[in-house]
């Protein structure tokens, strides 16, 4: 929970940063007509909450002309409108918008604007950012480094790596996390000293993401680092070695990966599973996931399982064996009915004799 409390989000600080914002009868007085148009004409109402309401109900009808009446407001006063417009304007991926972004995050006083141009640029998605990222990284504030950092690996910025590697000893473990998941996403050799170095963390979490990295590195080196996270005490250390070792179509992991599948933690058992089908042999993966499949308990892990088990299948090019048909059972012969009797028709009754009238 600390962990979730430690990690910025900032759409959610707008929301709740700018409901502490008075309320005023003015949003009582808001116009009527086309949500669109009305959301462009409350940009430049009085009260700040009725402004922010706008922004992000502009962003929320992705319509790429809201972007020429969103940014001039890019200067408003009050800093949660700025933070609304830079989000909006975000969500558009509006390119016209990165050199504002680009000024926000240099200069803007407000933390929460400078995170969200952070963000922002993420969406906008242009490597001419990369430069004013990197001099962000300095930023006091470590809500705006983590959305720098981020935004780093979303990008890309493969030379930005080893301005990466001192956030591998930050005091903060999210940070530390973070850093790692940017540093897997760039993959770049350089850096793979200070991930090894970086696996004496005490945080399990931690490891586990530096060995994430360490995996999305294809080298002969990363592979001999992953051999050695086989013997990490914590066993999601283990199975994130032996997916890492997998996707570079290293065996090395199978036994390791055999004996995960009976771990308690479903998640754990997965992984061992998917590295299995990526490169499990014949001779002993197979069998063993063959087995862990059907006697997996949760349904869900039960289904994974089995496609995994079809995926290592396909890669051997076995054929899977015809579901036998459940057995039908024996009709039985209904016995034949009995000739029915045509009904007994009863002698016609004779008839009445009339008496002969009587002679007068």
């Amino acid at each position: 929970m600390n962990d979730l409390l430690q990690q910025p989000c900032a759409r959610i600080l707008t929301v709740l940063l700018a409901a502490a914002l008075p309320a005023s009868p003015a949003m009582a007085q808001q116009p009527q007509g086309d949500p669109y148009t009305v959301a462009v004409q409350n940009l430049q109402a009085q009260d700040p909450m009725i402004r922010r309401q706008a922004a992000d109900e502009l962003g929320r009808m992705h319509r790429a002309e809201a972007t020429a009446a969103l940014l001039p407001v890019l200067s408003d006063e009050n800093p949660y409108v700025r933070s609304a417009v830079v989000d909006a304007l975000g969500t558009l991926r509006a390119p016209q918008a990165k050199e504002q972004f680009h000024r926000l995050l240099r200069e803007d006083p407000h933390e929460q604007v400078r995170q969200q141009a952070a963000v922002s640029l993420t969406y906008v998605g242009d490597a001419s950012s990369v430069d004013i990222l990197i001099a962000a990284l300095d930023d006091k504030e470590s809500g705006v480094r983590f959305a720098v950092i981020r935004t780093i690996g979303n990008l890309g910025a493969r030379k930005v790596g080893p301005k990466l590697v001192p956030f591998l000893k930050d005091p903060d473990s999210a940070m530390r996390r973070t850093a790692a998941g940017t540093l897997g996403k760039i993959a770049t050799p350089e850096v793979l000293p200070a991930l090894k170095e970086a696996l004496q963390d005490a945080d399990a979490l931690v490891r586990r993401e530096v060995v994430k990295a360490i995996g999305a590195v294809e080298t002969p080196e990363a592979v001999q680092i992953l051999v050695s996270c086989l013997a990490d005490p914590d066993a999601s250390v283990r199975a994130q070695a032996v997916v890492g070792l997998a996707r570079q179509h290293d065996a090395s992991g199978e036994k390791a990966a055999i004996e995960l599948l009976k771990h308690e933690d479903v998640t754990v058992r997965l992984m061992a599973a998917n590295a299995l089908s990526m490169a499990g042999s014949k001779e002993k993966g197979l069998p063993a996931l063959d087995a862990a499949a059907k006697v997996e308990s949760q349904a869900n892990a039960k289904q994974q399982m089995g496609f995994a088990l079809a995926t290592f299948k396909a890669r051997l090019g076995l054929k899977e064996e015809p579901k036998p048909e459940p057995a039908k059972a024996p009709e039985t012969k209904k016995p034949a009915a009995e000739p029915q009797q045509a009904p007994s028709k009863k002698p016609a009754a004779a008839p009445k004799k009339t008496a002969a009238p009587k002679k007068r």
